[in-house]
Parts: C-alpha cells; structure tokens; sequence
C-alpha cells in the first residue's frame, strides 16, 4: 500500500506547476467568485489563481470537480504532498535554528576580544555595514554587525554639517568679493546737481551699502555654523568609538566586527 502511496505522490509531483491558459469570466471557488480567473500554477494540494483582483492560493479540494479532475487531484497524495512539506519545512526551520546557536556560540568564544574602535566612516552596505575603523592595529576597513544607530546617525549629521559649512563658505566668499566690488565702484552724489542723476547715484550707493550690510550678515551666520560644528567635532571621539570584537571571518573580502555596545 505504501508503494502504491509513494507511486501516487510522484505521479502527482509530476504535474507540480500545472497550469491552465483558460481564462473563466467567473470562477466560483472556495465559496467565492473570481472574475477573469486563470490558474497559474498548482500543486498536489493547492491551486493559485490569478484574477482582477490579485491573487489567491485555495485548496485544489475547493475547486470545482472537472477542475479537480483536470490536475489530477486525489486527497491521499494531497494530504502526504501536506505532510511532506511540513516535515520539511520543520527541518528547514531547525537547521537555521542550529546555524544560528553555532553561530551565538562562536561569538561567544570571541568575546574576550572585546576592544575599543572607531567608526571613521561608513562607506555603504553589501550584507553587512562597511566602515573606515581605527583600532588598536591601525586604519582599516571592515564590515560591522550591530552598529548602534547613533553612531551612523552622528556620522551621518557631522558629514551633512561639515557639507552645508563648506558650501555656504563658498557662497559667502563669493558674495563679500561682490559687495566689496560693488562698494568700490559705487559713486556719490556729491556735486551732482541734476536731480535724475543724483538719485540714480543714490541709489547704486544704497545698493552697495545694503550688501556690505548682507554680507557682514552672512559672515556672522557663517561663524555661528562654523562654532556648531566645531562643537560638534569635539564630541566626535565619544560619539564614533565602539566595543567590538573581530570574528576571525570575512565578507566581500573585509573581517567582519561585531559590536557589543557603547564605551
């Protein structure tokens, strides 16, 4: 009987992926309709059909009976196709279990090593995080499991910052060279008696003097950003240093660290 069993399944998993180009303006199922349905693909226990609205996967004993009969459905191979994919997945889920205990267990044994590094830089992401690092070794790059988030959120802000004084530098340099321009070239009206050209004269001086104002604005807002972010470079030791251990292995050709938490 068994082999009679185990014949069936394999007929069964014969036809696994089972499809129908048949498109049903409506397909009752499951106690409901689906419009414009298609079966996409089957298995010895199931049906997934495609329709207007989504997707759904059904019980292939839900099905009406000529569809049942068109993919070969029997209960007993359904039922053992059920078992075996249970007893699979059981095994699946306990081997990861058991890589994962391994793997708790191997980081355990390195523990010891527990050092302090810092974070330099974080130079993107390929499975694990890739930084710049400072340890007790030298400058390296090295990809790092669990780092904290205010560690990467500091980096992050301090480069932004870094990024905003420097370009609004440039701007703030260009604008004084203009004002200083524009105030050496603007005339006075003194001695001009006509009323037209003393006015427009006025009125280049006014300019000039508004944008030595704006630029002596800029340079004092510049100053400010300067001394938030000197502020915020002073803190960068404590902000970017770590507890880490080597693991002894690599990714993507760099040793993985992994951070056990903050100083």
């Amino acid at each position: 009987m068994k082999a009679v069993i185990i014949l069936a399944v394999l007929l069964a998993a014969a036809s696994l992926g089972a499809h129908t180009n048949e498109i049903f303006p409506v397909l009752s199922a499951d106690g409901q309709s689906y419009t414009n349905a298609r079966i996409t693909h089957t298995t010895p226990a199931s049906a997934l059909i495609e329709y207007d609205g989504g997707s759904v996967q059904i019980a292939l004993s839900n099905l009406p009976p000529a569809l049942q009969r068109k993919f070969g459905y029997d209960p007993t191979n359904a039922a053992q196709y059920l078992a075996d994919k249970k007893q699979q997945e059981i095994a699946t889920r306990a081997a990861v279990a058991k890589r994962q205990a391994d793997y708790e267990k191997a980081l355990a044994s390195l523990a010891g090593t527990n050092q302090p590094i810092r974070i330099l830089s974080v130079n993107g992401y390929a499975g694990f995080l890739k930084c710049t690092v400072q340890t007790k070794e030298g400058t390296r790059e090295v990809c790092v499991s669990q780092l904290p988030d205010s560690v990467r959120d500091f980096i992050s802000q301090l480069n932004q910052r870094r990024s905003d004084v420097a370009a609004y530098e440039d701007r703030v340099d260009n604008y004084v060279r203009a004002a200083k321009t524009a105030d050496a070239v603007a005339p006075t009206a003194v001695g001009v008696t006509d009323s037209d050209s003393a006015n427009a004269l006025m009125n280049q001086r006014a300019q000039a003097n508004l944008m030595l104002v704006t630029a002596d604005d800029m340079q004092k807002q510049l100053a400010k950003m300067k001394a938030d972010l000197a502020a915020m470079e002073s803190e960068l030791v404590d902000k970017t240093t770590v507890i880490a251990f080597p693991t002894g292995q690599s990714w993507d050709g760099s040793e993985i660290w992994v951070c056990t938490g903050l100083p």
